[in-house]
């Protein structure tokens, strides 16, 4: 149906936006790891490995240089990975009625089937909420 369609395609929209958190979480810990290491990860280096007795001003310039664009990535990808976030909860939350707690095994499949359709139609309370009296938000505990 159109409904199962759209739910799919919500879904494979999160996945691969939470591969993209991934891989951004990637990056920022790549960076960091160069930065501790001295740079000997190939990347942005943050400090020169010191030969001697310290640094030289050139050295200490480039080493700031080389922090201060890692902060930058860092906020970036920071901002990035919220903004991803926000997008999975948009696509994910349209269909939060559907969702099942784990810790809920005896729940009786016929009462699910029909909270999920009416909640589809936004017509009637969740099973919880009509023993509770109170609304889950999102469906989140």
């Amino acid at each position: 149906t159109e409904r199962q369609a759209r739910l799919f395609a919500d879904l494979d929209e999160a996945e691969a936006t939470v591969l993209g958190m991934i891989a951004l979480a990637s990056e920022t810990a790549a960076a960091l790891s160069d930065l501790a290491s001295g740079g000997k990860g190939g990347g942005v280096s943050a400090q020169s490995p010191s030969t001697g007795g310290g640094e030289s001003v050139a050295e200490g310039a480039a080493a700031a240089a080389a922090a201060r664009k890692i902060a930058e990535l860092g906020k970036q990808n920071g901002e990035d990975y919220l903004d991803k976030v926000a997008r999975v909860h948009a696509l994910l939350s349209p269909h939060a009625g559907k969702v099942v707690a784990y810790s809920n095994h005896e729940v009786d499949t016929a009462t699910a089937t029909a909270a999920a359709a009416a909640a589809d139609d936004g017509a009637a309370k969740s099973e919880a909420e009509a023993e509770t009296g109170e609304k889950k938000k999102n469906n989140m505990y």
